[in-house]
């Protein structure tokens, strides 16, 4: 139990701090104002949370 919640402690904090290093490549480099950043963002975190439900069988 200790090594899943490690690994689950680790895989959070890859993806916070993946978001902190593309919100500032996407500003800084490209060149995108802060609400292009955001709306990019949330697009990304819709997906991963629309991402593990199950397909609906019609």
């Amino acid at each position: 139990m200790v090594r899943a919640d490690l690994g689950t402690l680790l895989f959070l904090g890859a993806f916070f701090g993946f978001q902190f290093i593309v919100t500032l490549y996407l500003q800084e480099p490209r060149g995108w104002s802060s609400l292009q950043a955001a709306i990019a963002l949330i697009v990304m975190g819709c997906d991963a949370v629309l991402a593990p439900t199950p397909p609906r069988a019609w």
